[in-house]
């Protein structure tokens, strides 16, 4: 990301068992942080199973990184 940064537009996400962040082993924090490092203002979206179902996915992946962006 620090070295490609400047060319990045869009953003997807999951965590390393393909579920939405938060429900794996990966720690967004410093993904998040070199992002915000690099000066990204796009758009940051999930893409991950719908598991335990779509809603919840949606709905946990919206939670989790809205409060590592949010924390300082």
């Amino acid at each position: 990301m620090r070295i490609c940064g400047d060319r990045l537009f869009h953003f997807h996400v999951a965590d390393s068992n393909r579920w939405y962040p938060g429900a794996g082993h990966l720690d967004f924090k410093p993904i998040l942080a070199a992002l915000a490092a690099t000066g990204y203002q796009g758009y940051i979206s999930g893409e991950f199973l719908p598991k335990p179902d779509a809603d919840t996915a949606a709905v946990q992946n919206s939670l989790h990184i809205t409060r590592l962006l949010e924390k300082p």
